[in-house]
């Protein structure tokens, strides 16, 4: 037998657990950092086939009810002898795990300990540390919290589908949703999953038999990017759910390793938990036996039975607490129904209500309260999904139609959610004719046939003619009157010469034009060169900021009339904005064109030169335009690179006046501005960039990773007082997956700034 090494370590569980089986501890090294995760030695003290282990068999695991638990080993076993607690020494058994900086395992090592735990930490008291520099454990706690989203956004980047959503919900190893409430849960998550795989790899790397913990995805599941996208931008909790029951198996035991699909690893298994689970306590004998050179305690047939037992009873148990929050969510739905009581129900309360009663055929209980909604447009996507598609009321169609008329960009997301729901429905790409508007048909495939409209759909604008194409589909579909891709009816091509319109023939008529059929004039114009006829009207609305990017891009870009460029740039130095805008949507219409990064000197000031590729040239502005703001620099950089652009003074970015250096100096105390983060429309990457800029600390770094197609996770890390803070968040596009990456940041930054002396907080209304 080896002797016991002595350990330290501290416990994170909830209030009221008193079964404490692991406990965790953590040490800085030169390069990354040595985690220890110990966990309680039930198997020296609960011998094989003894009355206790033959109790603790049958019942599998500890039984947690709302009002009672009952324990799988005797109460002074679990809750006093072999719990972990605070200042008592117990016999223990270490998984000892060596992570470099970007949370690679890099060695590990087990062995029989003795711990002495240091400090008995609740998720609350464990959260309230982190926020806390004066604690004993903060700066303990702290790394714990890096490392821990280390291990998250490793695991992302493996492809696992059991990963943190965000920091109040995350994907459990089992393919389920669960809501957490405390930072620290997250701690001990990430650290328990390295644990058991850990012991896993091991065993399986030395061949040896132990119950492995399997998990696969159904045949009828998408690829692994598919699945991650669709739960990354899912709003609904209930929804991302379903999805993860329709695409994933249960997890199951077996002596047979498999690998782990939510983990995305070869080999996982339950170890951390002996004094609740029995499969760790038979995980527990296996590798103390291997430890001490023994023979090992259980043949594979005998893993198999426990294994069998263990998997029936994890899904009979499961499926027991399914069936009574389906029947108490039965109670509540009916409960509002009957009583009318849904005025007040949030959108997602409401959204659960509109999916029973689609699925039971008794939409007409709720038809009144669907027209209010629908008539002040706060119906959900997945509302239309349920309405439009399982609901069998041809009154309720036309009603959730017109709405879907008033609010077309969620008609492509409620078919989104209908092909994730449907496995025989799935959407192909649009068809988009592009004349002088863009006319779209949109397509979805069901049971292998391609199906779209017999007529696009037409607009000046890509997007939105998409939407009207989705929502067009929605209405042939629900008429049965969709045809087949060779049946659509193109419209007839443009000729190049196109006339005038008789718009441009009076000019009082032109000035009834709304802006969007007022860009289509000036498309046309362009085309036919006959811009000088609307310039008076293009004058009028520039200096009434009537323009669209639109025009802009057309009017600079397209036209070679040198008053038309004047008349133009003069409005544009009216709305700044306008000019980033204008440049994108340049680079849409010539792929030659390409918007490189801007590049930002920041001082007291931001000084920002806005750079365009042309034709594979890089170009900017000699000048840099200096504003306090780093979008309203960005603006006016954009503004200058029209102005230089049309006056041929481009440069190479070598080329570049850099601004003289300003130094200042902070006045004492600083005083930081607090923002309510529920707040709608909050830019947080400005937020974050004024902060770091106003502490004089280095600026953010913002990194992206393509997961599939359209999604992206970006990843922010700032360095705070020597605190690091690292976040990520994926979304379809950079720009929402940045501002959510940020988002995360501040919030962490803000927390770490209360305990920072010298600091006033002042905040805005």
């Amino acid at each position: 037998m080896q002797q016991r090494v002595g350990v330290f370590g501290f416990t994170i569980d909830g209030e009221t657990s008193k079964d404490l089986d692991d406990a965790i501890w953590i040490e800085q090294q030169n390069e990354g950092v040595l985690l220890s995760i110990h966990i309680a030695d039930v198997a020296a003290h609960v011998k094989k086939d003894s009355y206790i282990d033959r109790n603790a068999y049958n019942k599998i695991e500890t039984r947690y009810r709302a009002s009672s638990v009952s324990p799988m080993l005797p109460k002074h076993l679990a809750e006093n002898d072999l719990s972990l607690l605070e200042k008592q020494t117990r016999d223990t058994v270490t998984v000892q795990v060596r992570l470099s900086d970007s949370a690679e395992i890099l060695e590990t090592r087990i062995f029989e300990s003795e711990l002495c735990s240091l400090r008995r930490f609740s998720y609350a008291e464990a959260d309230a540390a982190l926020k806390n520099r004066d604690d004993d454990f903060h700066e303990t706690l702290k790394l714990c919290q890096l490392v821990a989203k280390k291990l998250t956004i490793r695991r992302q980047e493996q492809g696992a589908i059991a990963i943190s959503l965000s920091d109040s919900l995350l994907v459990t190893e089992d393919g389920r949703l669960l809501a957490v409430e405390y930072k620290s849960q997250q701690i001990i998550s990430e650290f328990m999953i390295l644990c058991n795989f850990a012991v896993a790899n091991t065993m399986a790397d030395c061949g040896i038999n132990m119950v492995y913990r399997n998990h696969s995805a159904k045949e009828i599941a998408p690829d692994r990017k598919r699945i991650l996208e669709s739960i990354s931008v899912v709003a609904s909790m209930g929804y991302i759910q379903s999805l993860l029951v329709n695409w994933m198996n249960k997890a199951e035991y077996s002596p047979t390793l498999a690998g782990h699909f939510a983990l995305s690893i070869p080999a996982y298994c339950h170890f951390t938990s002996p004094i609740r689970r029995y499969v760790d306590l038979v995980n527990h004998r296996i590798i103390k036996a291997w430890l001490n050179g023994q023979k090992l305690p259980y043949t594979k047939a005998e893993l198999q039975e426990i294994a069998i037992k263990a998997t029936e009873y994890r899904n009979s148990l499961q499926e027991d607490k399914d069936a009574y929050f389906s029947g108490e969510k039965k109670k509540q739905y009916e409960k509002s129904i009957v009583s009318n009581e849904f005025k007040e129900l949030p959108p997602k309360d409401f959204s659960r209500i509109v999916k029973y009663v689609a699925k039971q055929n008794t939409v007409e209980t709720i038809i009144d309260e669907i027209k209010r909604r629908a008539q002040e447009k706060i119906l959900q996507a997945s509302d239309f999904t349920y309405l439009l598609f399982y609901a069998q009321d041809s009154n309720v169609h036309e009603i959730v139609c017109s709405a879907l008329n008033e609010t077309p960009n969620l008609a492509v997301s409620a078919l989104t959610i209908q092909c994730q729901k449907e496995e025989n429905w799935k959407i192909e790409d649009s068809i988009v004719d592009e004349g002088t508007e863009f006319c779209t048909w949109f397509v979805v495939s069901i049971d292998g046939v391609a199906l779209t409209t017999k007529q696009g759909t037409t607009d000046l604008w890509k997007a939105t003619s998409r939407n009207r194409a989705a929502v067009f589909w929605i209405q042939e579909y629900l008429r049965g009157s969709l045809v087949h891709l060779n049946e659509r009816e193109l419209p007839p091509k443009v000729e190049s010469n196109l006339q005038p319109s008789a718009a441009l023939c009076d000019r009082l008529v032109m000035q009834e034009l709304t802006p969007k059929e007022f860009s289509r004039e000036v498309k046309r114009a362009i085309e036919n060169n006959t811009v000088e006829s609307i310039i008076d009207e293009i004058e009028r609305r520039g200096t009434q900021e009537l323009l669209q990017a639109s025009d802009f891009t057309y009017l600079l870009f397209h036209s070679t009339e040198t008053r038309v460029h004047e008349t133009t740039y003069s409005a544009l130095t009216k709305v700044p904005h306008m000019a980033v805008s204008a440049l994108m949507m340049q680079t849409q219409i010539n792929t030659s064109w390409k918007i490189e990064n801007s590049i930002v000197d920041e001082g007291k000031e931001f000084c920002t030169w806005f750079v365009v590729a042309v034709d594979g040239l890089v170009l900017t502005t000699r000048e840099c335009a200096i504003a306090p703001g780093k979008a309203a620099s960005r603006n006016q950089a954009a503004v200058f690179w029209v102005r230089d652009y049309l006056g041929d003074r481009l440069v190479n970015p070598s080329e570049r006046a850099l601004p003289v250096k300003v130094k200042t100096e902070v006045q004492k105390p600083i005083v930081i501005e607090t923002v309510d983060l529920n707040a709608p429309d909050l830019n947080f990457i400005g937020l974050l960039q004024e902060l770091v800029i106003k502490l004089k600390q280095q600026e953010p770094k913002y990194t992206f990773t393509q997961l599939g197609s359209g999604g992206f996770r970006c990843r922010c890390q700032i360095k705070l007082f020597e605190q690091e803070i690292l976040t990520s968040a994926d979304y379809p596009n950079k720009k929402t997956a940045k501002q959510l990456a940020a988002k995360d940041a501040y919030t962490q930054a803000m927390e770490v700034l209360e305990s920072v002396p010298n600091l006033v907080f002042s905040k805005i209304s």
